[in-house]
């Protein structure tokens, strides 16, 4: 499975920035058996993944985008490790999710559904200033492209509310607890406090009150 960019030059420093031990020690021993990628780190929390990538300055850190707070923690690690390229890992495959953490930091993505060989890929791209698209999400990206050309955004992409969000949105205008919209978008209680984070965050408000009766960034 090694990349056929990886011959003659010295191996890609990684520092993985996952939540779950699992996922994180799963993706750092895959990883480490690629002959050209050497893993220099693994970190649980933002502070732990801005105090690796200070110190450590690697080729390419991949970031978890269930962070709470992964907007800022991309801003800063784009301050503090110049160098360094990031990879958002495990978005939702959709454009506007993706542009996002573009518009934060990000060099390149991997989706919540890309493989090991994907996950690869996109890790060699991110070094040479590449990001890595899906045929399908290649097609998104030229519409939306098609369908701005001649219009002048109102507000900064990375407070655009991903599709996720926008739900999440409107059911906290509905009055629904965190438990009544995990039930109702069949995903995890903590997924939606994290949306709920995100949403308030884009928002630029404090509650949840706040947000319900906002009508989107401004």
């Amino acid at each position: 499975m090694e990349s056929s960019t990886a011959s003659n030059r010295e191996p890609i420093r990684v520092l993985i920035a996952v939540a779950v031990r699992l996922y994180r020690e799963g993706l750092a021993t895959t990883l480490s058996s690629q002959p050209h990628l050497r893993i220099q780190a693994t970190a649980a929390t933002p502070l732990e993944t801005r105090r690796a990538a200070r110190d450590l300055q690697p080729d390419v850190v991949i970031v978890d985008v269930s962070f709470e707070g992964v907007l800022d923690l991309l801003r800063s690690l784009s301050a503090d490790a110049e160098k360094s390229r990031l990879l958002a890992f495990a978005v939702e495959e959709d454009v506007t999710t993706i542009l996002t953490y573009i518009g934060a930091g990000a060099h390149g993505f991997v989706t919540a559904n890309a493989s090991i060989e994907e996950l690869v890929e996109s890790i060699d791209r991110a070094v040479v200033g590449e990001a890595r698209f899906s045929p399908g999400l290649a097609a998104q990206l030229l519409r939306q492209a098609a369908h701005l050309q001649g219009t002048r955004p109102t507000y900064a992409v990375d407070r655009v509310l991903t599709f996720r969000e926008q739900q999440v949105l409107s059911l906290l205008k509905q009055g629904r607890s965190n438990k009544e919209i995990a039930r109702a978008m069949s995903i995890a209680e903590a997924t939606v406090k994290n949306h709920v984070h995100h949403v308030l965050e884009k928002l630029q408000v404090t509650s949840r009150g706040q947000a319900a009766a906002s009508n989107g960034p401004s």
